[in-house]
């Protein structure tokens, strides 16, 4: 009987973006760092650094209808915020998520026709953001 044996590997990654309610395909990185590693199967862990921005898995085809509408009705920006400054963007990243597990079958993410985009919750017209990536599979 022959073991197959898991291998490990990670990569990170920088992209400016700009806010507020940036959107930002990162599909890209992703799949350049899949081909890279020869990923096969096992699972991908996506992580943005930070605690206001955040990730998102949907159909490219609502994106602009979630970016217009749902994302930023989620977490108002002008409430009477204890906070001051970016409490709705920390809890936008809260609710959102930073980290996602997602499975890869025959080389790619298996996640059907939806992407993985990183939200910019923040108000700055420039920032750099650091995103994580870590195979686990054979």
């Amino acid at each position: 009987m022959s073991q197959l044996r898991v291998r490990v590997e990670e990569y990170d990654f920088i992209i400016k973006t700009y806010g507020p309610n940036g959107v930002f395909d990162i599909m890209p990185y992703i799949n350049e760092f899949l081909c890279e590693v020869n990923a096969s199967k096992g699972l991908l862990v996506v992580e943005c650094m930070g605690s206001t921005g955040a990730l998102l898995l949907v159909n490219p085809k609502y994106i602009n209808e979630i970016k217009e509408n749902e994302l930023w009705t989620l977490v108002p920006v002008n409430l009477d915020w204890q906070h001051e400054g970016n409490a709705y963007a920390h809890l936008r990243s809260t609710v959102l998520g930073t980290q996602i597990v997602l499975p890869i079958r025959n080389g790619s993410l298996a996640i059907g026709d939806n992407k993985l985009y990183f939200i910019e919750n923040q108000c700055y017209t420039f920032r750099e953001r650091h995103i994580y990536l870590m195979y686990m599979g054979y």
